[in-house]
């Protein structure tokens, strides 16, 4: 393919990518209306702030404008923090800018002493990402204008407008709550489990499974990590959105979402996920002479694998769901049939036992990790922070024990 077909699928892809997001925005709540809406309140407010310091007659009506879309944050309480980090720069380097400008009559050498100063005081931990301001401020005061007391009192007054209008705006028109992008993200994780899980089942019915399926199905199940770790960012952008935010009062009485006790339980099992994947791909290397279960066997734990990963998409919709009393009853009774299944297995296993010992040691550590799954599935949320239930599974670490309410 030529260098310009390439450029032109690319760009294809691009607009065809933008096509797809507006579609969902335009059809339903998600990721993509959220960031939507974010971005036109940050017009609105820009728009408010211009118009309310131009009707003022401030002197530099643009400073408004342009903290009010820095500030129109993904949470109100971000916009909050960041608000007087970000003022408390400005006026530091409109301050020293001011200062130092009345001094020293060249330009550039008051830029050239204001600048290294302000810039290495942006990283003081207190500014956080806001630090770098405080520079910005000083080449506005510096570039535009004569400094003088006067200004340098409007810049900051045209700053603290602007910031009290996105702040506004974020906690009035439609607060953002991402308890939908948490139970996105919880869903995405359990589908994933599920579907490794069927393939890996299906995989198995067909009995002549070979190493370089076995691989791709531990691949996939080595994804699953990432994807957790995507569940417990948007598990703390839910938690910090709720902080100051006038909504979480209209959503009391509302079944909760994902919690970090949600977390701690999709962790256990990606761990007895990739046991399970392992242990197939080294009973699938081609060097292993003996040892594989027969196809009775297999296709009975097929079946098991199945009822596994009818379980795990009960979980998913217990943590999500509207509906916990009867999302929970799912789940106990998709528990209650893959134990059925599993008690097959074990009966079968002391057959296979007989077949020799590796076969024995592969059955049995194949049936072992899928009821681990089973069993992290039904763990209860630990009573007190940093305290962890006890477990028939691995056992490994410690989980979150705090709620977070959605």
């Amino acid at each position: 393919m030529t260098r310009a077909r390439l450029i032109t699928a690319s760009v294809r892809g691009e607009v065809l990518a933008v096509g797809r997001a507006a579609r969902r925005a335009a059809t339903g709540p998600g990721r993509e209306r959220d960031l939507l809406v974010q971005s036109l309140k940050a017009a609105l407010a820009a728009l408010l702030a211009w118009g309310v310091a131009d009707g003022l007659g401030l002197p530099m009506p643009v400073i408004a404008p342009w903290v009010a879309v820095v500030l129109s944050q993904s949470t109100v309480y971000r916009s909050l923090t960041h608000g007087w980090q970000q003022l408390f720069a400005i006026t530091l380097g409109t301050v020293l800018a001011t200062l130092v400008g009345e001094a020293v009559p060249s330009q550039l050498l008051a830029m050239a002493i204001v600048l290294p100063v302000l810039l290495v005081l942006g990283n003081w931990p207190r500014l956080g990402s806001q630090g770098v301001y405080g520079a910005t401020a000083a080449l506005f005061t510096l570039s535009y204008g004569e400094p003088s007391a006067y200004a340098a009192g409007a810049r900051v007054l045209e700053a603290l407008l602007g910031a009290a209008i996105a702040v506004a705006v974020n906690l009035f028109v439609f607060p953002p709550m991402y308890l939908r992008s948490a139970q996105s993200a919880v869903q995405g994780v359990v589908r994933e489990v599920r579907e490794v899980l069927e393939t890996v089942a299906d995989g198995l019915a067909e009995e002549a499974w070979t190493h370089r399926e076995a691989r791709h199905w531990d691949e996939r199940a080595r994804r699953v990590p990432g994807l957790i770790t995507d569940v417990r960012s948007t598990l703390a952008w839910d938690r910090e959105s709720r902080w100051f935010n006038p909504r979480r009062r209209a959503r009391r009485g509302r079944p909760e979402g994902p919690r970090q006790h949600t977390v701690w339980v999709l962790e256990r099992v990606s761990d007895h996920l990739g046991d399970l994947t392992r242990t197939l791909t080294e009973a699938a290397d081609e060097e292993r002479i003996s040892g594989r279960p027969d196809s009775e066997a297999t296709t009975l734990y097929a079946t098991f694998l199945h009822r596994v990963a009818d379980a795990c998409a009960a979980h998913g919709r217990l943590v999500s769901g509207d509906d916990p009393e009867a999302d929970r009853t799912e789940l106990r009774e998709a528990v209650e049939e893959a134990r059925r299944v599993h008690d097959a297995l074990r009966d079968l296993a002391e057959r296979e036992g007989a077949r020799g010992a590796e076969t024995m040691v592969l059955f049995g550590a194949l049936v072992l990790d899928a009821r681990r799954i089973l069993e992290a599935l039904l763990l209860d949320p630990p009573e007190n922070s940093g305290s962890v239930p006890g477990t028939t599974g691995s056992g490994r670490g410690s989980g979150p024990g705090r709620r977070a309410d959605a």
